[in-house]
């Protein structure tokens, strides 16, 4: 009986040993680049410029912004993915290269009471 528990213990020692060594691999394993722009990890955030800001009115109501047009500094490499919102409205991103439409979804952003515009880019 005295062996059994000892033998028992030993066991659970060792898978907890064997669980323990896993999980310290995996976070071992994790590597940041100081390349990307979107900062993660223990890298700087460099972030983009944005150059020029436009914004288009609703044609049927402009009294709504229906879109913001952005475009990037062209020094900096272009952002492959971009969100953005005005007062917590977040808008569809599409574009390529430094130029990007940010569509908004109908009647949702007045014009005279946005403050403001939040950009993310990463590339």
């Amino acid at each position: 009986m005295f062996h059994s528990r000892i033998f028992r213990s030993i066991v659970i020692l060792i898978v907890a040993l064997a669980f323990a060594s896993t999980a310290y691999a995996m976070a071992a394993g994790n590597t940041f680049n100081d390349a990307g722009k979107a900062g993660d990890g223990t890298s700087g955030i460099t972030g983009f410029t944005v150059t020029a800001v436009s914004y288009n009115l609703d044609t049927t109501d402009p009294s709504y912004v229906a879109s913001v047009d952005l475009t990037f500094d062209a020094t900096d490499t272009a952002p492959t993915e971009v969100a953005a919102s005005v007062d917590g409205t977040v808008a569809t991103c599409a574009g390529s290269g430094i130029n990007w439409t940010c569509t908004f979804p109908a009647n949702s952003v007045t014009a005279l009471s946005a403050t403001e515009l939040r950009v993310i880019a990463t590339e």
